[in-house]
């Protein structure tokens, strides 16, 4: 009415693997993976047996015991379930924890970035501002285009800046101010105005388009500018034109020599704020000129007024000092 089954399934127990059966064979045998069917329930047993000889060292007969281990048997397949229950809340937490690490990590990286973005900016700010105090506060224009010129090129980091300004045929750029590591630059440059490519650069410069030229080395700019960006390696050039009232009246240049510089759109936009400053600056010094020459103009003919008064009163006088004495 019972019957041996491997724990766990329903396969009978094999015979040849039953203590009792191996003990009668003269073996020591011990196993815990069997259960016992009662039918209507199941238990787990440890079974150990071992044999008896006889004086000859024949197996005369086999001792067996039997334990029932059911409940060690589930306490120990609940340790495993709680075992593989807990390997899957680390495997999960692990990953939570990574998701959160890296998200923590993207954080920390924008943060950084937007930090980086930040001082960029403040530093952008506080370029910015001594600019505007250079081009109001100093009453020397020569000094304060100077002073700009070395500040653009440090806040751009290029080799080469440089201020200047156009005659009134809008042919030749007079250069006011410049700032140079290693590079000379020529006191006069003409506006490229000859070949397709020269004529359209000098048409978009004039209606005020900024141009960024990439290996500038190559083109056919010409006289002293050609020899300029030929001489110093030039390869990348910024050309911002200086407007006053819809009208190009100068140009800040910013150059790179010997590799390429790539300007970002913020940048362009930094450089066009600053060009702004530049040619009200410009324009504030041609119109304290032409103030200065009209006072001057106005002096000038008060005092030759006052001059003609002075000499017809004396004529007069002598006239009439003439006129009387004789008598």
């Amino acid at each position: 009415y019972y019957s041996f089954r491997v724990a766990g399934s329903e396969q009978v127990y094999p015979l040849e693997r039953l203590p009792v059966e191996r003990a009668l064979q003269g073996e020591q045998a011990a196993v815990d993976d069997l259960e016992i069917d009662l039918v209507d329930k199941r238990r787990s047993l440890e079974v150990w047996a071992s044999p008896i000889f006889d004086e000859r060292g024949n197996v005369h007969y086999a001792v067996a015991a039997f334990r029932d281990i059911t409940r060690r048997k589930q306490a120990e397949e609940d340790l495993r379930k709680h075992r593989e229950g807990l390997e899957e809340l680390v495997v999960a937490r692990s990953a939570e924890l990574s998701g959160a690490n890296q998200l923590l990590q993207g954080e920390i990286a924008e943060r950084t970035r937007a930090e980086e973005a930040l001082g960029r900016h403040v530093s952008e700010l506080s370029m910015l501002n001594r600019i505007a105090q250079a081009l109001t506060s100093v009453t020397d224009l020569p000094e304060a285009l100077d002073a700009v010129a070395e500040s653009v090129a440090h806040l751009f980091g290029v080799n080469v800046t440089f201020i200047g300004q156009l005659d009134a045929a809008q042919t030749e750029l007079k250069v006011l101010s410049r700032f140079s590591h290693d590079c000379r630059l020529p006191e006069l440059m003409s506006l490229p105005v000859e070949s397709t490519e020269e004529a359209d650069l000098r048409h978009e410069l004039l209606r005020g388009q900024t141009q960024v030229i990439q290996k500038a080395v190559n083109c056919p700019f010409l006289g002293p500018m050609g020899e300029h960006v030929g001489a110093c390696d030039i390869q990348t050039l910024m050309l911002v034109p200086l407007r006053v009232r819809d009208a190009s009246i100068g140009l800040l240049g910013l150059e790179m020599a010997g590799v390429e510089r790539v300007f970002t759109p913020n940048e362009i936009s930094l450089a066009e704020t600053l060009a702004a400053s530049l040619a009200a600056a410009l324009e504030n010094a041609r119109l304290f000129e032409q103030a200065q020459a009209a006072a001057a103009a106005v002096e000038r003919n008060r005092m030759a007024r006052d001059l003609h008064d002075s000499v017809s009163q004396v004529l007069f006088s002598a006239g009439l000092v003439a006129e009387v004495l004789p008598q």
